[in-house]
């Protein structure tokens, strides 16, 4: 069955209240493409927030994106080993992070979370929570 990916984003200022990050990444060719297409959105909340906490957000948001598409293995296996791997490297510099990767390869959706995130799926009019 075909259906048509529709992806959106909401994003806002960094501020006092927090910041987010979004990627999107679908493979242009060669190994790639067997991946599937890639989501990530990273999200801060909290007071005290700084310029480097912000480009820290950002560092994270591409070794996301770089690290899924470089490792082996099944999509879900793929993206939970990847957000504890992150989520242990960059947790210690910034507090209060949340996390949420998502593949979608040959009309299979696979998605992982730490953090305070949730996702939700719009399909034939009806939203369902994912995670």
């Amino acid at each position: 069955m075909s259906f048509t990916i529709v992806s959106s984003m909401l994003t806002g200022n960094p501020d006092a209240s927090g910041w987010a990050q979004v990627q999107e990444f679908l493979p242009e060719g060669g190994q790639k493409v067997n991946k599937g297409r890639f989501f990530a959105v990273v999200a801060k909340s909290g007071q005290n927030l700084s310029k480097e906490d912000t480009l820290l957000g950002h560092q994270l948001g591409v070794y996301l994106s770089k690290e899924y598409f470089t490792q082996e293995g099944k999509p879900f296996q793929v993206l939970t080993a990847l957000l504890t791997r992150a989520i242990n490297e960059f947790a210690e510099n910034i507090q209060n992070l949340t996390i949420l990767a998502a593949s979608l390869v040959d009309n299979v959706l696979s998605g992982a979370a730490v953090g305070n995130g949730s996702a939700i799926l719009f399909r034939d009019k009806v939203f369902t929570s994912l995670l």
